[in-house]
């Protein structure tokens, strides 16, 4: 594959207008060509910016975002900034990922994240070890191609709000057992928590529920059948929501559910993620902060 751009690194620094000893965050773009296609995807690095390998957390917008709307929304970024993690947010193709192979066979959109993580590598700045993704709605649904066919590329894995193509369920078969966090509500308009058709998410064809979703990862990890129940501090107004942490035991590796009973389809925590609201995506909670699950989840990892 052709590389457009690599010196982000530089360019990051002057658009920034940071020193390489600023302890604010400083952003470029890297531009790859995959494909035959100009792909983009918007790069942070905060407080550490000399040269040193460092995790990688890749973060998939949902239909008809990008990359820049993503960062400013989910609230990833004042979380991760101490860590000294990179956060990289990719623009899809056209604003839709590809989130089953036939649909789009022109955008090799697992081919582009992995150009990314291999770039940050090469950089001497990403640790491959360490290459974490994350995605919300249809980013969701990519990032779960991902873990599907890309198992040895990434350390872990957070969605927010999706379900896996019922034709990506029947042929995903990670090659290793892949840390794993869903975070989904029972409420979801869009992503029905039970299967089925979605509702104005440009998807082709129904998606499997949020319990066949954790099944592909809990059975390669080797879980027992029945995670256990912990239910979360209730923090916002009485709405009649509650949120509950489901984690399996037994695992190679921790594959937990954090599931929202009466939630929408709207990022849980106090911004809501730039969702917008209304009957379209159901109810909006605050007793979790999403972000924040991410953030202690792959820290558990080792990847912040």
């Amino acid at each position: 594959m052709k590389l457009a751009s690599i010196s982000w690194l530089a360019a990051s620094l002057l658009l920034a207008g940071l020193s390489a000893s600023s302890a604010a965050a400083a952003s470029g773009h890297l531009t790859l060509d995959v494909g035959g296609l100009k792909r983009t995807a918007l790069i942070v690095e905060h407080a550490r910016l000399k040269k040193a390998r460092r995790p990688v957390v890749v973060v998939l917008h949902g239909y008809k975002g990008d990359g820049a709307r993503i960062r400013r929304n989910l609230g990833l970024e004042a979380i991760f900034g101490a860590s000294g993690a990179i956060l990289v947010f990719p623009d899809a193709y056209e604003k839709r990922w590809a989130v089953s192979g036939p649909q789009r066979p022109n955008v090799d959109d697992p081919g582009f994240i992995r150009a990314l993580a291999t770039e940050l590598v090469a950089q001497g700045i990403g640790d491959r070890r360490h290459i974490y993704i994350a995605g919300v709605s249809t980013g969701g649904m990519m990032a779960l191609r991902i873990a599907c066919e890309n198992a040895d590329m990434i350390a872990g894995a957070a969605i927010i709000g999706a379900n896996m193509p019922k034709e990506l369920s029947s042929a995903c078969k990670p090659a290793r057992p892949v840390p794993f966090l869903l975070i989904n509500g029972t409420a979801d308009p869009r992503m029905p928590y039970l299967g089925g058709a979605t509702t104005d998410m440009d998807v082709d064809g129904p998606v499997v529920s949020t319990d066949e979703t954790l099944a592909h990862f809990s059975q390669i990890a080797g879980c027992k059948d029945e995670p256990s129940e912990v239910a979360l501090p209730s923090r916002g107004p009485k709405t009649g929501m509650r949120a509950v942490l489901e984690r399996f035991e037994g695992c190679k590796v921790p594959v937990e559910l954090v599931k929202i009973e009466g939630g929408g389809h709207g990022v849980p925590g106090p911004g809501g993620g730039g969702s917008s609201s209304g009957a379209a995506n159901g109810p909006h909670n605050t007793d979790v902060d999403a972000a924040r699950l991410i953030f202690e989840f792959f820290a558990r990892l080792k990847g912040a």
